[in-house]
């Protein structure tokens, strides 16, 4: 139950604030179809987190244990900097969709292409080299970033005047940086 927990809540904190929400804002009052809108978000968050999981549970099966903590606890280290230095130019990355009849499809191929490579996924490899099983990582990732974007559809720009932007952004950025100087930390013990 740990693994998905922790998944959750990382994958969670890292959504806060992101460029997905930003998206998911204009996509549901672009079309005007929340619920098309909500099933393109949920399925391209299961994929892209599933992928991710069971990448990052195949990557630690073929590198060394001890190279893959390093690994993990740098990448995490490096997506604080990145969220640190990168705020700016997610929210010029805001895409216009055209077609009202087509608002599935096109929320699936944004969701999909957002998501790819984006620091929540790359946060669920982390997790599940350092968590096992990777279902139970995967499973936790999906229901985090679902549960933290989903309300942005239908509560839309509130959401930013309840919480600031900044905070989120720097409570993601502590929580990276945690995670990763922990298995850092954890990895420089072990060597002594």
């Amino acid at each position: 139950m740990e693994p998905l927990i922790v998944a959750m809540a990382v994958v969670a904190i890292s959504e806060l604030g992101d460029k997905t929400q930003l998206v998911a804002l204009v996509l549901a009052n672009r079309f005007r179809r929340p619920w098309s809108i909500a099933a393109a978000l949920i399925l391209a968050m299961t994929i892209m987190h599933a992928l991710a999981a069971f990448g990052g549970a195949w990557l630690d099966h073929v590198l060394p244990d001890q190279l893959m903590a390093w690994l993990v606890g740098l990448g995490f280290c490096l997506m604080a900097i990145w969220m640190i230095f990168s705020d700016e130019h997610d929210r010029h990355e805001i895409p216009r969709p055209t077609r009202k009849r087509h608002a599935f499809a096109i929320a699936l191929l944004v969701f999909l292409t957002l998501e790819f490579g984006d620091k929540s996924q790359l946060a669920t490899v982390g997790l599940a080299i350092a968590l096992e099983p990777a279902w139970m990582v995967g499973l936790g990732a999906i229901l985090g970033s679902t549960l933290v974007n989903l309300p942005v559809i239908w509560m839309g720009h509130r959401l930013n005047r309840v919480i600031p932007h900044r905070l989120i952004r720097w409570l993601a950025i502590a929580t990276f940086a945690s995670v990763g100087l922990t298995v850092l930390a954890r990895q420089a013990m072990a060597i002594m």
